[in-house]
């Protein structure tokens, strides 16, 4: 899910750590139009070699959700989503079209290849050090490399992904699970367990049931528990009331889209 989109500020021309930043005009980032951004297929193995990345937008903006609500960010939006939500507010993420995007900056049902170098200098043309890597579903993609090439470089590395998929050794990765309930892509309860927090979207009655049961047994005790409500108004009671009986927090934020709410345990 995309947060409201934050004012581009310059970095004062600190350059990035693995080099030259690159041509403005191009944000940073040179695309590749002769190379197929590489995806993790079902049933392989990710290589630990960094593909270039099929990328739909990378932009700062104010994290809206979980631990780090508030915080100015860098959100690296990745291309490919099998989940497809009927909610999602950014479908121009779900599909890898034959042809790459030459204008990341305008998000279509496109993207760009880009290479971690590629990505890492158009990060540093912000002056946030809290990066977002999500999607689409991000885990799509062999994401070790870009994640450990951002760390190297200092910054501070959440992961947003639907908990359908495996999560792979990442060290002092921020890990936000929003469990999605589709039937061609069931919930992992190995991913459960890795998450940090869960962002939970509640979108009709029948969702806080299906996190009692098939949620909250598979993660850990200490983690925060977000409750996201992106159904009607009349959710908002069922969120309230679960607040007193779970000692959850409401919150609310806007986006360009929506009204949406947020318990926060």
């Amino acid at each position: 899910m995309r947060p409201p989109q934050g004012a581009r500020i310059p970095n004062d021309g600190v350059e990035g750590c693995l080099g030259h930043i690159g041509d403005d005009t191009q944000g940073g980032i040179t695309p590749k139009l002769d190379e197929m951004a590489t995806v993790v297929v079902e049933g392989t193995t990710p290589t630990t070699t960094p593909p270039p990345y099929a990328l739909n937008d990378l932009h700062p903006a104010i994290q809206s959700t979980g631990r780090f609500a508030g915080t100015p960010a860098i959100f690296i939006q990745l291309q490919g989503c099998d989940v497809r939500c009927a909610w999602c507010n950014v479908p121009e993420t779900w599909q890898l079209v034959s042809q790459p995007n030459p204008d990341w900056k305008r998000p279509l049902s496109r993207w760009s290849d880009a290479t971690v170098t590629d990505v890492v200098a158009a990060c540093a043309k912000f002056r946030q050090r809290h990066v977002v890597v999500t999607g689409g579903e991000p885990l799509l993609h062999d994401v070790r490399g870009l994640i450990e090439a951002l760390q190297s470089c200092g910054y501070v590395v959440q992961l947003e992904t639907s908990g359908t998929r495996p999560i792979p050794a990442l060290p002092n990765v921020w890990v936000t699970v929003a469990p999605k309930f589709v039937l061609h892509r069931p919930l992992i309860s190995e991913a459960l367990r890795r998450a940090d927090e869960i962002v939970f979207p509640l979108i009709d009655k029948c969702s806080l049931p299906r996190l009692q049961q098939e949620v909250i047994p598979f993660v850990r005790r200490s983690i925060p528990i977000y409750l996201h409500v992106i159904g009607s108004a009349r959710l908002l009671a069922q969120a309230a009331t679960a607040a007193f009986q779970y000692n959850y927090r409401l919150t609310a934020y806007f986006d360009r889209d929506s009204i949406s709410a947020v318990a926060v345990c």
